[in-house]
């Protein structure tokens, strides 16, 4: 999206009247100005030029682009009016005209603009700050990454089908704007929108458009490239050639800094590898998140490689690890990932043989569970109970846990999503009787 802002300043303090001209571009991942120029409108200049010291933006986030007006492609030109104090602060925004009605424009400019801050004008005369009053040109220009970023995060909340139309319409303006590199990203995409939900040949066809534009000149665009070939070639059953892919994404991502997508190489080089590896690739994956400062994956980075330690059955690392989890979790996640997060402790503890601990972790989630409907886990913090009881030798108490178990994780569908652990704990809970 390109912002571009035209001011009309005027002085409330005083009579005098000046145009003024504030060009501000934002790139999509960054509201920092990069161009800034003021101009007096000539009309003006001869008579008013020397009355006021116009205001310097020190803030200005950029509004976002309407979900809506995106995907239907409207651009234009947005007028808005405010009013900006001895402070620097805008005390009024109102919206006299936006590209088109009903599309969240005047939402959008309100939340961005009522945060903006500047350096207030100034009397030339005796340097005061004063009140003015403003009038915004705004211009929303639809550039091909926002569509591919609006596309990725639909694709990351697992909504593949409409994320794949909206990777098709970054294509689209990529193509308009000789933009290879987001062609690249886009088509790639493409490829694993129909990939990941088993449509492996179509995905193919796309990739192989993909295959035909990708450079490793193209950091985004080549990192995006090897990422989904490696999953192509992990879906074939060449592990070995996946891995290979994924080594060389992560060492490509990692030199240049690249941190999320060096992270998601070392994690899939961790599912494609050996035990030993999946650790080493685990530890490497956090490793490149410290290095980044990218602190929202430290919570599920420290949390695979716990549930890695468990497959191994070394308890005593899983449970630091989960714990370590859980710092970030807390720190980072929602509440949902706060639950958890302590149910994977209490857990651990259980599977480490401290079942007073897993007890004291386990038990306050039931109501947590409960207050937030969070029926899953519901069932799984009955089961990690019954577990205990039963090793406990209360078996009364294991029976009623798991009954419960079973009928909250059958309402969640475990049936479809894990049908031989649902047969496991429903055989199991029979034998209690």
């Amino acid at each position: 999206m390109k912002i571009i802002y035209s001011e009309r300043c005027v002085p409330v303090k005083y009579s005098a009247i000046a145009m003024l001209f504030l060009i501000c571009l934002f790139g999509l991942s960054t509201a920092e100005v990069t161009t800034y120029r003021i101009e007096l409108d000539p009309f003006f200049e001869a008579e008013f030029s020397g009355t006021t010291i116009p205001p310097k933006a020190v803030s200005q986030p950029q509004p976002v682009y309407p979900d809506s007006a995106l995907f239907a492609g409207i651009e234009g030109e947005a007028k808005v009016h405010v009013r900006i104090d001895t402070t620097g602060t805008i005390l009024d925004v109102e919206v006299m005209e936006v590209p088109a009605e009903g599309y969240g424009f005047e939402e959008s400019l309100k939340e961005a603009i009522s945060g903006w801050k500047f350096e207030p004008a100034r009397n030339v005369i005796d340097d005061e700050p004063v009140e003015i009053m403003v009038n915004l040109t705004v211009e929303f220009s639809i550039m091909p990454k926002d569509l591919l970023n609006k596309a990725d995060e639909m694709f990351n909340s697992r909504q593949y089908e409409e994320s794949r139309d909206v990777y098709h319409a970054a294509l689209k303006a990529a193509e308009k704007d000789s933009d290879v590199s987001t062609q690249v990203e886009a088509l790639s995409q493409i490829a694993r929108t129909h990939l990941i939900v088993g449509e492996k040949e179509p995905g193919r066809e796309w990739f192989g458009k993909a295959v035909k534009l990708a450079s490793p000149e193209d950091n985004l665009g080549w990192s995006r490239f090897l990422g989904v070939r490696g999953r192509f070639e992990w879906q074939d059953g060449d592990l070995e050639k996946s891995k290979a892919t994924f080594e060389e994404m992560y060492r490509y991502c990692s030199e240049r800094e690249l941190h999320s997508r060096a992270i998601d190489a070392a994690h899939m080089v961790a599912i494609v590898g050996t035990p030993e590896e999946q650790i080493e690739w685990g530890l490497k994956g956090i490793a490149e998140a410290e290095a980044g400062d990218v602190q929202g994956w430290l919570g599920p980075l420290w949390n695979n490689l716990g549930a890695t330690y468990e497959d191994q059955k070394k308890y005593t690392e899983a449970l630091d690890a989960y714990k370590k989890a859980r710092y970030y979790h807390y720190e980072h996640g929602d509440e949902m990932n706060r639950l958890i997060a302590d149910w994977a402790v209490g857990h651990a503890y259980r599977l480490a043989g401290d079942l007073e601990e897993a007890d004291k972790w386990l038990r306050p989630l039931l109501e947590w569970c409960e207050r937030i409907e969070a029926t899953e886990f519901l069932g799984w913090t009955h089961k990690e109970l019954g577990e205990i009881a039963l090793i406990n030798g209360d078996k009364s108490s294991a029976k009623d846990h798991f009954t419960i178990a079973l009928e909250k994780l059958e309402a969640e569908g475990m049936k479809n999503w894990d049908p031989n652990g649902f047969e496991e704990l429903k055989k199991r809970t029979e034998e209690l009787e």
